[in-house]
Order: structure tokens, then C-alpha cells, then sequence
């Protein structure tokens, strides 16, 4: 979680937009009137442990496509049309526990994504969230990978010396993409100190550049992955946050963490985007900011074309 002053301009989402034209050209239009039967798309809603629950939302992937062959059908998604679709979508449901249950909050979040201004759902909407279905891949910089992170550098970051900052550290930097995020910080003059935060895990504070972490996060490797996230807010230089943000810290937190552990416990990038997007906080945040373009700068590089199947 970053703490300092947000910018309320809402930039346009064309990064993902472009991606997602190539990804869900042959989807869109594809679906004409929900499936029957067992969901196909249940894969993207895995998740070890962020516990919000969209399978029973309209961002639903397999009723995002259904919303995209109704707007290939329609043009106009307005609110009534999308309530009719959730009612046709739920006569075929075999379930009760997995029909859509309609929000009109979830309405205005999904109808706003394109920063239209409009109170409908336009493809523009919808491919924003096919965007992030078929995965991502974060790859460090060629050449990035070998440079050395000298022993001083190591110590400024954890300036009050603590050791289970000191081990947590040490463990970070064998992974590749933890490296980065360590020799930039260390690089910047980012230090990282530890208090009880409570109900927190950890903040990034750009006023002092610091990060503040729980002392539980440096001791216990499953929460590794929120020192990992702050030291990803670190790499913003700039005085706000965005949904995606948030959504890059805690993917990229839970793929190092992932593969310190060798147990696999990441949520899809789907989950984890529709998470802070209904995130009563994160929520409110710009959909976007630079913080692609400070990873890149901190030689970490983020592709949204993988497939997860």
C-alpha cells in the first residue's frame, strides 16, 4: 500500500487496450448467450489467498464474454440491459450458488473503465478486462540480471541494521525480479525499518522514502511477498497511485514469493486486478499511472501476452 498524495486524473487505459484488441479480437461477438453447463473459464478465478469473491459478480470472466457478445449484439449496454443479461445468464445456471447476483456498484465500476464518462458498458469497457485474462509475464532486463549489489548498498536499505530485514533481504535478492527491486531501492536511498502496524502489513512512504513494514512480514517467509510489494510502490518516484499499481505490487510480490518458496499460492492477475478495483480504497484511485514505466527504468519489463492454459 502506498500512503502519499494521489493525483485524480484518470489517464487513458491504452497500454492494455492495444494488448487487448490483439487478445480478444476472436472473442468479441464470439458469445451470443450464456453456456450451460460447468463454467470454462474457472481457472482464472483460483486464488491463494485473496478472498473477495467475483464468481458471483458481473466480472465474472465467463460473463464478461457473454457481456461481449451482447455488445457485438446491442452496441448499447446501459443498466437495463445488463440486468436483463444477468437474468438470461441465471436461467441457465444449474446452481443457485453460482448465479450473477447484480450490483449496481459493480455496474457504474465496470461501465467507468474506459474513463468515458458514459454510463454503459462499451467494448472499450469489456477490453480492459479481457486484458488481463490470458496472464502476464515480468521479466528483468537483459544485462539487469548480473549486476552486483554491493554490500553497503545493503546496508543503507536496512539503515537501523535489523536482522530479520538483513535475512529477508538476503532472501529476496536471489530471485531475479527481487534483485532489481532491491539494488533499485538501494540505489534511490530507500531505507526499510520495521514497527507493529497492526492491522497493516506495510506502507511506502515517499515524504521520508521509507518503507515501514510489520515485523511479522521480515520473519516469516509466507509474508514475504508485502516486502516484495513495497519495495515495487518504491520504484514510484512520483507522488501517487493507481489501481494498477497496486495490482502490479501484489502480482509481482506473490510470483517472488512463489518461487522463494517453491509453493504455489498466486491469484491470477484477473482476480487480483477485479480485487482492487472493488477495493473500497484502492478502488478509488486513477486506473493508471507511470508505474510501468518506473519498473522498465528499474529493469523490470511486464508482457500481457502469456497465456495461463
Amino acid at each position: 500500500m502506498k500512503t502519499h498524495k494521489r493525483s485524480k486524473i484518470m489517464q487513458p487505459f491504452l497500454f492494455l487496450v492495444v494488448v487487448a484488441v490483439l487478445l480478444t479480437a476472436p472473442l468479441i461477438g464470439a458469445v451470443q448467450a450464456p453456456a450451460s453447463g460447468s463454467m470454462n473459464s474457472e481457472f482464472l478465478l483460483k486464488c491463494g489467498y485473496i478472498r473477495r469473491n467475483i464468481a458471483n459478480t458481473l466480472f465474472h470472466p465467463d460473463f464478461v464474454m457473454y457481456l461481449s457478445g451482447q455488445e457485438e449484439k446491442y452496441t448499447v449496454l446501459d443498466e437495463r440491459r445488463i440486468r436483463n443479461a444477468v437474468a438470461i445468464w441465471n436461467t441457465f445456471v444449474a446452481d443457485e450458488r453460482e448465479t450473477i447476483r447484480y450490483q449496481s456498484r459493480h455496474f457504474r465500476k465496470l461501465a467507468g473503465l474506459s474513463g468515458s464518462g458514459d454510463d454503459i458498458v462499451s467494448r472499450d469497457d469489456l477490453v480492459i478486462l479481457h486484458a488481463w485474462m490470458p496472464g502476464i509475464d515480468i521479466e528483468v532486463i537483459d544485462g539487469k540480471a548480473t549486476e552486483v549489489i554491493h554490500p553497503q548498498e545493503m546496508q543503507r536499505l536496512n539503515a537501523d541494521g535489523d536482522k530479520a530485514i538483513h535475512r529477508a533481504l538476503e532472501i529476496i535478492r536471489h530471485d531475479p525480479v527481487g534483485k532489481r527491486l532491491i539494488a533499485h531501492s538501494a540505489s534511490h536511498g530507500i531505507t526499510i525499518g520495521a514497527e507493529p502496524l497492526h492491522d497493516h502489513k506495510g506502507y511506502f512512504e515517499y515524504r521520508s522514502n521509507a518503507i515501514v513494514i510489520d515485523p511479522t512480514v521480515a520473519s516469516y517467509i509466507f509474508k514475504i511477498n508485502c516486502l516484495v510489494h513495497e519495495l515495487v510502490h518504491a520504484s514510484n518516484p512520483d507522488k501517487n497511485n493507481s489501481v494498477l499499481e497496486e495490482t502490479l505490487s501484489e502480482i509481482i510480490g506473490m510470483a517472488v514469493q512463489d518461487r522463494i518458496t517453491g509453493v504455489h499460492i498466486s491469484c491470477s492477475p484477473y482476480v487480483v486486478f477485479i480485487d482492487r478495483l472493488l477495493d473500497p480504497l484502492y478502488g478509488e484511485y486513477p486506473l493508471i499511472n507511470a508505474i510501468e514505466k518506473h519498473l522498465r527504468e528499474a529493469g523490470i519489463v511486464i508482457n500481457y501476452s502469456r497465456a495461463t492454459q
